[in-house]
Parts: structure tokens; C-alpha cells; sequence
């Protein structure tokens, strides 16, 4: 189960909202099977525990994501781990920044780092703690700005979709076939110009669980 380019933002579990009160402001991931959050933004939501997202028992992939100015009241203002026995979990290609009070917490020994920008710093290869310089054009918030330290530092291995190679991408912003770290970059990064989608902004919705009943947000949640 996952999701893939949705934008889950300015949720709140910080009141009574049945099976998720204050955990996960934006997801909250409650399920024996593995979970695979791609190319998503989750931004500015709030909690009690795990501002951005909350996990429990998930083996949890997260790739090309930005997760940023999310706020936990009590701990993990990006993720929170509330399980002591948590199977491997990873993170990568993706950009962790501007959240309160911390970036992770919870049982993050099980939990891997690569090629990420992380406020503060994170142990792992390729690994930066670096301004991103985010941008906003029209109806896109946390573009990666010029001269970003983001742009082309993901996993080498990995390449953008959509590059300085098209014909289209302006002249005076170089960026190469290399992924860029966060939600816009990667191999599904054209998914972006041609799904539709529509942020998800509002005042006090539940935010989205997966592992039982889900509310999609943008691109696509599976389950």
C-alpha cells in the first residue's frame, strides 16, 4: 500500500478524529504490511505525536518526498515511530526540513537515511544539511530554487524524468539527468505536469490512514 504524488497538507489530529487523535497530522500508517510513500509533499500539518506523519508497525519506504513545517506538539515533528519492535524502514532522495520539534523520533534505530537534505543532519550516504532555496511557481509550493544544493544530489543511480534535456526547461536553470532530492525529482517526476491534482488545504480534515480507511489527497493513495 502507498501513496504516490499527493500533496497532504494543513491537516490537524491534534482534536478528537475517531481512530486518529492526535497522531499523524497528516498520515498515519497502522498496518502489518509494508507502506511505499513516493514523490508526496506533507507540509505544514500538526499533531500531538508525528506533526508530519505517524507509523505504527509498517515497514515504511519513503522516496522522493518533501516533508517540511510540520509541528508535533510533543515529539517527531516530521515522522514519529511509536513502535519498539519496527521492521526496517528507509528514506531517501528526499528533503526533511523546518519541522517542530525535530525531525524523527520515536524507535528511529531501525530507520535508514540516503541521499536526503535533513535539517540538523542525519548519519548516512550521500546525506546533506543544506538551505534547499524552495521556490513556489503558480499552483507549485516547495520547487527547488536555483543553485539549490538539492538539485542533481540524489542517488546517483536514479535519474529525473524531466530534466534540463527538454526543449522547454529554461535556458538559465541548469539541472541534470541526476534525481533531485525531494517530491518533484526522480523518475515519476513528469507525473506532476500531467496528472491531475489538487492540494489538499483545510482547516481541520482527519488526516489520511493507511492500513483501513483512507482519504486520497492529489495524486493517488493505494491500499
Amino acid at each position: 500500500m502507498g501513496a504516490d504524488r499527493a500533496w497532504f497538507a494543513a491537516r490537524s489530529a491534534t482534536t478528537e478524529a475517531g481512530w486518529a487523535a492526535n497522531e499523524g497530522g497528516g498520515i498515519h500508517i497502522d498496518t502489518p504490511e509494508s507502506a511505499r510513500i513516493e514523490n508526496c509533499i506533507i507540509a505544514r500539518n500538526r499533531a500531538l505525536w508525528g506533526g508530519g506523519i505517524n507509523e505504527v508497525a509498517a515497514a515504511t519506504h519513503y522516496d522522493q518526498c518533501t516533508i517540511v513545517d510540520n509541528v508535533a506538539t510533543d515529539e517527531g515533528g516530521a515522522i514519529f515511530n511509536a513502535y519498539y519492535f519496527a521492521p526496517p524502514r528507509s528514506l531517501t532522495n528526499s528533503i526533511v526540513r523546518g519541522n517542530t520539534p525535530d525531525q524523527f523520533d520515536g524507535f528511529t534505530d531501525s530507520l535508514t537515511v540516503r541521499y536526503s537534505n535533513v535539517q540538523n543532519g542525519w548519519p548516512g550516504e550521500g546525506n546533506l544539511d543544506l538551505d534547499p532555496r524552495f521556490r513556489t511557481l503558480g499552483p507549485f509550493e516547495y520547487l527547488l530554487g536555483p543553485a539549490s544544493p538539492s538539485i542533481d544530489a540524489g542517488d546517483p543511480t536514479v535519474d529525473d524524468a524531466l530534466s534540463d534535456w527538454h526543449p522547454r526547461w529554461p535556458a538559465h536553470l541548469p539541472n541534470g539527468t541526476r534525481s533531485d532530492m525531494g517530491a518533484y525529482g526522480g523518475p515519476e517526476n513528469r507525473g506532476w505536469l500531467g496528472a491531475p491534482w489538487v492540494p489538499v488545504v483545510a482547516a481541520e480534515p482527519p488526516p489520511v490512514r493507511l492500513g483501513g480507511r483512507s482519504n486520497e489527497a492529489g495524486g493517488s493513495t493505494t491500499r
